[in-house]
């Protein structure tokens, strides 16, 4: 019997199955949040760094608006015994004692 003649249709296949399997639930690893991020953010080693140096940045970032934002804060109202900085001596339209002993309104030296 050549091939032409069907010898390869006529043969059992043995590894084809006869019965469907019940369907089973998949692997947590390969689902949900965490298989995701396996397969978006981990997937290579590539993005393995890239994920890495940009949590490290975003983690810096909010450090330091925190810090910014909440714990150097300046204080809304002044303390007691302390001026809210108004009327200050260090004024910019404060006059400016000139050399002569004149008073002078420019915050540099006034071509005369």
């Amino acid at each position: 019997m050549t091939m032409a003649e069907g010898e390869l249709a006529i043969t059992k296949l043995h590894f084809v199955r006869d019965q469907h399997l019940s369907p089973q639930a998949p692997p947590v690893r390969m689902t949900g949040p965490i298989g995701w991020i396996r397969a978006n953010l981990l997937s290579t080693p590539v993005n393995v760094v890239l994920t890495v140096l940009v949590l490290l940045l975003t983690f810096w970032v909010i450090r330091e608006l925190l810090d910014f934002l909440i714990i150097n804060s300046a204080p809304r109202s002044a303390p007691a015994g302390r001026s809210s900085g108004r009327g200050s001596p260090i004024s910019p339209m404060a006059p400016i004692r000139s050399r002569s002993g004149g008073a002078s309104m420019c915050s540099s030296p006034c071509s005369r």
